[in-house]
């Protein structure tokens, strides 16, 4: 009796040595109103909710579901979503297939410092529109080079782009929401309202447009284009033969993480890539590439360590000619743990889409940084910041304007007046007192004169105009935090 309960024993064990052990494959949480579940062996991501607006991400706000980038091949948005914000899906390039709910009404926003929502998903061939799609923002679906087919089942959406270009830097840019190639290929419903005003749009021309009868069923998808087998060359760079920028290095401070690194002779611009994964370049910090060699994270939590990398941009893209942006190698890769507290946190975004930004200055440099773009801070007449009683001294009105704020002088009683937002300061030539709001106070400095241009204390004018504001004493640099 005792064998045979040893010998049934043993046979036991070996059935349930050969049953597989399943362990909990799945990962995900709640973030805002959005629910999220991960499958990490087949790569399939859904997202649920019962919401009327999700939260829209900037580059600041990245959701949750971002650090599993890499192995994310599918995802599916269940009934009850009505909106996907900027950046949810951006770089995203193992992504191959996505499904979005009836319910849909927006994708993306349309601030210009953030990315599109499923930008540079190169793996995405194929995409549904929900007819119930209104708004899809800029940049969207922008380089995704290999995405052929993409059929709405309703009326031509809004197409909205830049709403908070502040600095007027690209006066004429479109909303990008496609690349413009004739590899790509849109159908729409033969009945449907605002397409031909879509079609005739100059930034989608290469675009091949299709109606198609809802009657018959949703169209098939485009097949892949084969290649030419001996195709014309590109006159493009292969991005393995352009050198790495140099000199990479970077600090936490108090307004996020300051970055800095050699110049480079040739190329039009260089873009800073940011992840949380020290085994990810991450994305681009913004959607168009800078022309300073120095940039200042202000999109930052604090408490946080993020990698950095920099890469040229050798050629800028020529969307009309079907020829993506070419970049240089990565350079060296520098990791920033960012402050307790953050410079910026505390003030309040005119809108949802709104991201902060950033103007760098330095003593005695007539140039100054705005989110990565050089500008002359008194374009034509070189005037710089300067020191005055250890406060620094600006020529006001070129950085007001740029933060898209007016600034007017009254020459009879020789005052300065700054409106930004909800905020109106006037302050009075060679006086300490200026107002607020209408309210008295007290600057230590006056404003003054120097090289025919009225110069403010920064700190007292800033602040007063709700920005933040910090001195780095180790470059001599003023960096000024708004939205």
């Amino acid at each position: 009796m005792q064998k045979r309960i040893l010998s049934l024993a043993l046979a036991l064990s070996l059935v349930l040595a050969l049953v597989p052990i399943t362990t909990a494959q799945t990962v995900g949480d709640t973030w805002d109103t959005i629910s999220w579940r991960l499958d990490t062996r087949t790569g399939v991501l859904t997202l649920s909710g019962n919401f009327q607006n999700s939260p829209v991400v900037g580059n600041d706000r990245l959701p949750p579901w971002s650090e599993y980038s890499s192995i994310i091949s599918e995802v599916k948005v269940e009934e009850g979503v009505v909106s996907l914000g900027n950046s949810y899906f951006s770089g995203y390039r193992s992504l191959e297939k996505i499904t979005l709910p009836e319910s849909m009404r927006t994708l993306g926003g349309g601030s210009r410092f953030n990315l599109g929502t499923f930008q540079g998903a190169n793996n995405l061939r194929e995409i549904v529109i929900p007819a119930g799609v209104t708004s899809v923002g800029g940049y969207t679906f922008h380089e995704c080079t290999n995405l052929a087919t993409v059929i709405f089942r309703g009326n031509a959406p809004d197409f909205p782009f830049a709403n908070n270009d502040r600095f007027n830097m690209f006066p004429n840019r479109r909303n990008y929401a496609f690349e413009n190639r004739s590899s790509l290929t849109i159908f729409y419903p033969q009945n449907a309202s605002g397409w031909n005003e879509v079609i005739n749009q100059p930034h989608f021309a290469s675009i091949n447009f299709v109606a198609y009868d809802p009657a018959d069923g949703l169209p098939s998808p485009t097949p892949p284009t084969t290649p030419d087998p001996s195709p014309s060359p590109t006159p493009t760079v292969p991005p393995s033969n352009n050198p790495a920028p140099s000199g990479f290095q970077g600090e936490g401070i108090s307004a996020g993480a300051k970055l800095r690194w050699n110049p480079m002779i040739g190329g039009v611009g260089y873009r800073v890539y940011r992840s949380e994964n020290a085994s990810s370049e991450g994305i681009s910090i913004t959607d168009f590439y800078i022309t300073s060699n120095e940039f200042v994270d202000v999109n930052v939590r604090a408490n946080t360590t993020y990698f950095y990398t920099v890469r040229q941009v050798v050629a800028e893209a020529r969307p009309f000619e079907g020829i993506s942006e070419q970049l240089s190698a990565p350079s060296n890769r520098v990791t920033i743990t960012t402050p307790s507290e953050i410079l910026g946190d505390d003030l309040i975004p005119p809108d949802l889409n709104a991201v902060r930004i950033f103007i760098l200055m330095t003593i005695d440099d007539a140039n100054m940084t705005v989110n990565g773009e050089i500008q002359e801070i008194d374009p034509g007449r070189g005037t710089t910041p300067v020191l005055l009683n250890s406060r620094t001294m600006v020529p006001i009105r070129a950085i007001v304007e740029g933060m898209g704020g007016t600034v007017d002088w009254n020459d009879a009683r020789r005052e300065i007046s700054l409106d930004y937002q909800q905020n109106s300061v006037v302050m009075t030539l060679n006086r300490n007192e200026f107002t607020v709001n209408g309210t008295p106070q007290i600057a230590d400095v006056p404003p003054t004169t120097a090289n025919g241009r009225t110069i403010v204390p920064i700190r007292f004018a800033a602040e007063s105009l709700g920005c933040a504001i910090d001195w780095l004493n180790s470059t001599r640099q003023v960096v000024i935090v708004y939205y």
